[in-house]
């Protein structure tokens, strides 16, 4: 009987290439495309281009009021109370992963795959996830999340390949036209549109409910007007009109009075910070670590640095070695030793 594994299928090559290797291992390939927005025609044709040239099945799911539920609300709530939301890091195990195991075992299969640039390892009885072999394509930061339930029948075929590889595996067997497409990147909601466009696309009369406002200094001083808080994130220059620039930007969002605190850039160096919605893929691990590593991506794009964590309090507390810049609440907080991901939570 052959092993078989529930594929998730975007349409784009990394996914596809992932069910490819996994058939050519041995295993009874299922795909599945989840429907997350309206689908075009060039999409179900690929979808279907896909299907033939591995001779697999495909399962179309209509999860767009899911998907709206869970990813744009929370989009939405995060921006109207003035925090930067990290969409992705929410979806994957709230929703796309979580689909995902829920399919596999409704049609009772037993594995389930991403085309994810991962890697899955067991150490001390249990999977840990670690960086895929290729920095520049590595996509753990997004999966802190994901819990046991998911890892135990989870498969990554990619986390050992680099892009380039994949793309002469996608020739071999008549997907390599799926390299001539754009990939993605960002948020896959926003479709290429400007920030600006997205908030007022998916918050009806955005306009009217949010209004310009003051932009004040950390005398409390007015210093100059914005057009609305939620178009703006710490470390922000850009869209603030004041009488004196002083290389300032914004420092806090005040969503209640929608104010914007400003100040010089370099105050917002900060060496700790506290985080909430912890989750620790394995606890033993932060006790077994020679040093802990924190990725914080955002406006600050701060390579990663040591840390250490204390969970004495309601919220962990970070503690950096080397200041980062522009930590905005809302954003993920990544933990690493290593290679090895530790897991996360969200800035406060």
């Amino acid at each position: 009987m052959h092993k078989s594994v529930l594929v998730a299928l975007s349409g784009g090559i990394d996914s596809s290439v992932a069910a490819f290797l996994l058939r050519k291992e041995g295993y009874k390939v299922v795909g599945i495309h989840f429907i997350f927005f309206p689908e075009e025609t060039d999409q179900q044709n690929t979808l279907n281009t896909i299907s033939d040239s591995l001779d697999i099945p495909v399962i179309r799911y209509d999860a767009r009021e899911l998907f709206s539920h869970e990813v744009i609300d929370y989009f939405i709530r995060y921006h109207l109370s003035g925090l930067t939301p990290g969409p992705c890091s929410y979806c994957n195990p709230n929703v796309k992963y979580r689909l995902l195991l829920q399919m596999a075992n409704k049609y009772k299969i037993p594995n389930i795959a991403t085309g994810h640039y991962i890697q899955l390892k067991k150490k001390r009885g249990k999977i840990r996830i670690y960086k895929g072999i290729n920095p520049e394509k590595d996509q753990s930061y997004y999966l802190w999340g994901l819990n046991h339930h998911i890892l135990d029948k989870l498969i990554t075929p990619l986390g050992t390949y680099d892009k380039k590889k994949v793309i002469e595996i996608a020739a071999t067997c008549g997907l390599d036209f799926l390299a001539q497409k754009k990939e993605s990147s960002g948020l896959c909601f926003a479709k290429g549109k400007a920030f600006e466009k997205v908030l007022k696309e998916y918050i009806p009369d955005l306009e009217k409910k949010i209004k310009s406002g003051d932009i004040i200094n950390k005398k409390g001083e007015k210093i100059g007007r914005h057009k609305g808080y939620i178009y703006y994130t710490i470390g922000q220059k850009r869209g603030l009109e004041m009488d004196v620039m002083e290389n300032l930007c914004v420092v806090k969002i005040d969503a209640t009075r929608n104010t914007l605190i400003v100040d010089r850039w370099e105050s917002l160096f900060s060496r700790e910070f506290s985080i909430a919605d912890t989750h620790f893929i394995n606890h033993a691990d932060l006790n077994n670590a020679a040093g802990t590593q924190v990725k914080i991506r955002g406006f600050g794009l701060n390579p990663p640095g040591n840390c250490h964590l204390d969970f004495s309090n309601k919220y962990t507390r970070v503690y950096l070695d080397e200041p980062a810049w522009a930590l905005a609440p809302g954003q993920p907080a990544v933990f690493y030793s290593d290679d090895l991901l530790l897991g996360g939570g969200i800035i406060i």
